[in-house]
């Protein structure tokens, strides 16, 4: 916990964009009205950014499926354990278990 950082998950970010984005606002004390920040929620959605629903996949796509946890289907075991072992200190800071 500092001061000068903000931890925000990926799974808050796509599950509650708006709030997400409230939340980075305050943090930054950016005066931006509330339709503003719903505005670029709203854009910023999987759907409204790919033309694809959720768990519809694009292997050509940077946004390819929208999920969360996809990474268990596109890394094998050995490369899931290795970013594991390289990301630990910064996935147990999140509170994701370890």
């Amino acid at each position: 916990d500092h001061e000068t950082l903000l931890k925000i998950r990926y799974e808050e970010l796509l599950n509650d964009t708006f709030s997400s984005l409230v939340n980075i606002a305050r943090f930054l004390h950016a005066d931006i009205d509330v339709e503003t920040i719903r505005s670029v929620a709203r854009a910023h959605q999987f759907q409204n950014r790919t033309d694809r629903s959720p768990g519809e996949e694009d292997k050509r796509s940077h946004r390819r499926r929208g999920v969360i946890g996809d990474y268990r289907d596109q890394f094998s075991a050995a490369q899931q354990q290795r970013l594991h072992a390289l990301l630990f200190p910064a996935l147990k800071c999140m509170g994701y278990r370890v």
